[in-house]
């Protein structure tokens, strides 16, 4: 039995994904706003600087969803942000969940509503799996290694300081440039797989209908 969630953990390559599906009938849904709100302040300069407040404020639709899985196998439940239709009790769903292979669990990524035959990808969702480099540690990495290659060199020339930073600053340019692009094709490749998963539901529930 697949896990829902549990311990889920992060994918390196394309062989690390785990996937798998969730069929069966909508027992009861439930939708909510989540609201948030964010604060900025900039200061203008000069003798008299005033400070301005923006505020921004952005909802999410949440729809959760209780289903009876076919073959009498139990209920589960799955919550997606902003879905492009509505589901509601009745209908016969299935859920597509990517996780990684080590914990054979997954998180929902992916609905199918056979009744009224739409479905959607929460791509952004791949990104719970991806170890992506967040934005703090990427700043520190930037300046952190050219130093420390710019020190190197400074110890051995004490005039090679600028050089071995600049030298540090291309390598490390290059080396997250690469991170970036394999992190962006292993998300791409979580999509096809949820694509795939999603025509096959599609084809059975047609085959069966």
């Amino acid at each position: 039995m697949e896990g829902i969630m549990a311990n889920v953990g992060k994918v390196a390559a394309v062989e690390d994904i785990y996937s798998f599906t969730r069929t069966g009938m909508v027992q009861d849904s439930h939708s909510r706003m989540d609201t948030s709100v964010s604060t900025t302040t900039s200061h203008t300069g000069g003798y008299n600087s005033r400070a301005t407040t923006n505020t921004s404020v952005s909802s999410t639709e949440m729809l959760r969803i209780f289903v009876r899985q076919d073959g009498d196998k139990g209920e589960f439940e799955a919550e997606f942000a902003d879905p492009a239709f509505g589901v509601r009790e009745g209908h016969h769903v299935t859920v597509v969940y990517a996780g990684d292979q080590a914990s054979q669990a997954g998180y929902p990524m992916a609905l199918v509503n056979h009744s009224t035959e739409r479905h959607q990808i929460f791509a952004k969702r791949t990104e719970w799996i991806i170890n992506r480099t967040n934005q703090w540690m990427g700043c520190l990495t930037l300046i952190g290694l050219p130093l420390i290659v710019a020190l190197l060199f400074m110890a051995m020339t004490p005039d090679l300081f600028v050089i071995g930073f600049v030298m540090g600053l291309i390598g490390t340019g290059i080396w997250m440039f690469g991170w970036k692009r394999k992190n962006d094709a292993l998300a791409a490749a979580i999509v096809d797989v949820l694509n795939q998963h999603v025509r096959e539901a599609t084809e059975a529930q047609t085959k069966a209908g």
